[in-house]
């Protein structure tokens, strides 16, 4: 059976929590703590922390007025897509290798 590496990791950082990580793949993935201490290896900051200075950076660029509640809505479906997106292909990625050695 695949169990996700540490770049399936990095790939995923941005787009899912370690619990949502651990939610869709299961037993083929690491404990939410094992993933949380893999980002911790590489540098990575929280999600929440990125997002946040994130919400700040698209604040200073939009239009004046914009409703802060609707920049957090529109990282919100983005982060929704992105995430969708990259766990199909990371299930792709499971699929192709354990057909390969018939797991």
């Amino acid at each position: 059976m695949y169990k996700l590496t540490d770049e399936d990791y990095r790939g995923l950082w941005l787009v899912a929590s370690p619990y949502q990580i651990e939610k869709e793949f299961g037993s083929r993935s690491h404990s939410v703590r094992t993933i949380y201490r893999r980002y911790e290896k590489y540098g990575l900051s929280s999600i929440k922390e990125h997002q946040k200075r994130l919400c700040l950076q698209l604040a200073e660029k939009s239009a004046p007025g914009t409703p802060e509640s609707h920049i957090k809505e529109q990282i919100r479906l983005q982060s929704a897509q992105a995430r969708y997106k990259s766990f199909q292909q990371l299930w792709k990625k499971i699929k192709e290798h354990e057909a390969l050695f018939d797991v």
